[in-house]
């Protein structure tokens, strides 16, 4: 199995990108990821205010993937998940739900044992996720740290081993990247940092032809969820659900009413992050709603 380290990453996702490494449709690689400060931040000496911010929330990658075109997806699926032994969370005054309460930057350094975070007075289990995966863009250049139909930046805590992300192709070769691993983060993310953490990703890659996806889905054990961005809430929500109706109308000959009407009653909206310049949210169905069937191309 091939294992790729942090010596090459991006910092933007956009239309036209140099790949880094060249992988087949099928393969399962090991890819290690920086924390979200490329390592500024692991000991109680570092300086927040002095870090060079040009290494924030970078990608390793990209990673060209043979045979992927225009309208396919990339099906990525997270065979495993590891994190350091140390990670680290901040706050920062004007950032964050509450950041006017924040009066001064701050960084604590934070240990990870035995799969448990220990914070302070309190212990709970790590439950790592990657927050930035992505591939190129239609026609927007678009910083790392910024989601959208892409992906990058989606801050969902379900993209996380066991889970599949599958992602629209806007170019050849898909060049997707990833990066921005949390050992820990809430919906929503509210402070504006989880347990920001470098990480090690077991993936397999696939190229589904002709997939016919507009924005990022992820399936998890039980669920299947359009992840969603717009600047608002409302309109992240009025864009997911509308995705998720027209992936049912592939797969029923119900109309587009009737089928929203069973949005109502069986779909679920979940915060993914609020703290971003652009909001992202998951419209989520049960799995077993589809009987075994898939909402898009083929497995």
């Amino acid at each position: 199995m091939k294992e790729f380290f942090t010596d090459k990453v991006i910092n933007t996702f956009k239309p036209e990108m140099e790949e880094a490494y060249r992988i087949e449709s099928g393969e399962r690689i090991i890819v290690h990821t920086r924390d979200c400060y490329s390592g500024a931040l692991t000991k109680p000496t570092d300086s927040y205010e002095n870090m060079d911010r040009s290494g924030f929330n970078t990608a390793t990658g990209p990673f060209y993937v043979e045979g992927a075109m225009p309208g396919d997806v990339l099906k990525v699926q997270i065979i495993d998940l590891e994190v350091a032994n140390q990670g680290v969370a901040v706050v920062v005054p004007n950032e964050g739900t509450v950041g006017y309460r924040v009066e001064k930057k701050k960084f604590n350094l934070i240990p990870v044992r035995n799969g448990m975070v220990e914070y302070g007075d309190f212990t709970f289990p790590a439950d790592p996720m990657i927050g930035i995966i992505g591939v190129a863009t239609k026609d927007e250049v678009i910083p790392t740290n910024i989601p959208g139909d892409h992906g990058a930046n989606m801050d969902t805590k379900d993209i996380k081993k066991g889970s599949t992300v599958y992602l629209p192709v806007f170019q050849k070769g898909g060049m997707l990247a990833l990066g921005d691993v949390h050992g820990k983060m809430g919906d929503g993310e509210s402070s504006c940092s989880g347990l920001e953490i470098p990480g090690k990703a077991t993936l397999q890659i696939d190229v589904i032809k002709n997939g016919d996806l507009k924005m990022p889905l992820v399936e998890t054990e039980n669920e299947f969820m359009v992840i969603a961005t717009a600047s608002t809430i409302e309109d992240a929500n009025a864009k997911g659900t509308e995705e998720m109706v027209r992936l049912f109308q592939k797969i029923s000959h119900m109309p587009w009413e009737d089928l929203y009407m069973m949005m109502g009653m069986v779909m679920d909206l979940r915060i993914s992050q609020v703290v971003n310049p652009m909001m992202t949210i998951r419209t989520v169905v049960p799995r077993n709603l589809l009987n075994g069937r898939m909402l898009f191309g083929n497995r």
